[in-house]
């Protein structure tokens, strides 16, 4: 089984293109779109930090356009602070770390973070009929939102078009409507991070556990390490770990440009 601290470098993997010297290029292509072959997505600059921490320790990175005096001290204070075992209590050294970066340029903060290792194979009990993304369901699925457009539901919900749906995918249906979607939006070769979206009126009522198994169980997915993770104040998202019986793996947070 991989260690919380494996897990954390692997969603590091995913989630960044990093340099030779460490340091974060820019955010790692994805999939952009329904299909496997979709277009990637078009990518951000990435985190200035991206800070985690487990039982094993903390781990830190920065961006390659951090000054070297600000990414020693950083980096000092991310090896000598206490591990960050606790998502619940973000750990002391986060305000001088957001400081110390805030004096190069204006930044923001992305979390905390909960990070959950999410079984591959994952079974949920749930009467939902799920649709997966590369299946003859999946693709009749697309071609029927491709005829009549997304339904209202997903409109309000934010979703702009069929490109939200990041490959690959999973859906829970009640009847013929969308209940619930999870998707992929961090993917490597060796790991895939989830997402997961309820709509309004599907709410408390187990879709969101039902779609995360669902996917947990892509075909695509099978020999890639799983992740979940969730804000701190997102308390839906945490009872869906928790009626799951997902294993936290540790903390993250992240230091964005404003």
């Amino acid at each position: 089984m991989t260690g919380a601290d494996d897990l954390i470098r692997l969603d590091v993997a995913i989630s960044y293109e990093i340099t030779a010297a460490g340091r974060i290029a820019r955010a790692a292509a994805a999939p952009f779109g329904p299909r496997r072959d979709s277009p990637p997505l078009r990518r951000s600059a990435g985190a200035r930090l991206h800070f985690a921490g487990c039982g094993a320790g903390n781990l830190a990175w920065l961006r390659h356009d951090v000054g070297d005096e600000t990414a020693a001290r950083v980096t000092d204070l991310a090896a000598t602070a206490p591990p960050w075992t606790d998502p619940d209590a973000p750990p002391a050294c986060l305000d001088v770390m957001t400081a110390l970066l805030a004096r190069e340029a204006p930044v923001e903060i992305d979390g905390p973070e909960i990070m959950f290792r999410l079984p591959n194979g994952l079974r949920y009990a749930h009467d939902a009929t799920l649709v997966h993304s590369d299946t003859p369901e999946g693709d009749d699925l697309i071609a029927r939102l491709e005829r009549g457009g997304l339904p209202k539901s997903l409109i309000h919900a934010g979703f702009l078009g069929l490109d939200d749906f990041w490959w690959p995918w999973c859906v829970a249906l009640e009847g013929d409507d969308i209940a619930a979607v999870a998707f992929t939006p961090h993917l490597g070769e060796a790991g895939a991070e989830l997402g997961v979206f309820t709509f309004p009126l599907f709410r408390a009522r187990g879709y969101a556990a039902a779609v995360t198994a669902g996917w947990a169980s892509h075909p695509s997915l099978t020999d890639r390490t799983l992740i979940y993770g969730t804000r701190l104040t997102n308390r839906s998202s945490r009872q869906v770990a928790a009626r799951l019986g997902l294993e936290i793996a540790g903390a993250r947070v992240r230091i964005n440009d404003r």
